[in-house]
């Protein structure tokens, strides 16, 4: 070893760069952790009440109560409304927990939990 790699500022340079990697490592677990913890679990339970909500053959308004916020996304398909409500994940590349809810005259017409497939979206339109 060479007297220059010991001295006492390498030293700390080494301190300080390990301190921040510490730091960003914390930040990505505690991120991670996050996810799985609190993301996961509520975006379940919303779908669940979602789910309930439709079931009670409550209308357009209460199921929109029940989710605690507005659809992702809403189509008008024929007489059917689609609202479609996707909760996310903290990493895009991560599966969210998604339900598709299709109402005929603000009354519930049928719920898929796991969000509505191409062929049964294309059943809607009767093609």
């Amino acid at each position: 070893m060479n007297a220059k790699s010991d001295s006492p500022k390498n030293n700390k340079a080494f301190k300080i760069r390990m301190s921040i990697l510490l730091l960003v490592m914390l930040a990505v677990g505690g991120a991670f952790a996050y996810d799985r913890l609190v993301l996961v679990a509520g975006g379940k339970a919303a779908v669940d009440r979602i789910v309930a909500a439709c079931d009670s053959n409550e209308d357009r308004t209460a199921v929109h109560k029940a989710a605690g916020c507005e659809p992702t996304t809403t189509e008008k398909i024929g007489p059917y409304q689609l609202d479609n409500w996707v909760f996310g994940r903290i990493a895009s590349h991560l599966p969210g927990h998604k339900v598709s809810v299709v109402f005929r005259d603000e009354q519930v017409g049928e719920v898929y939990s796991g969000g509505i497939t191409r062929v049964e979206r294309a059943s809607l339109t009767g093609e």
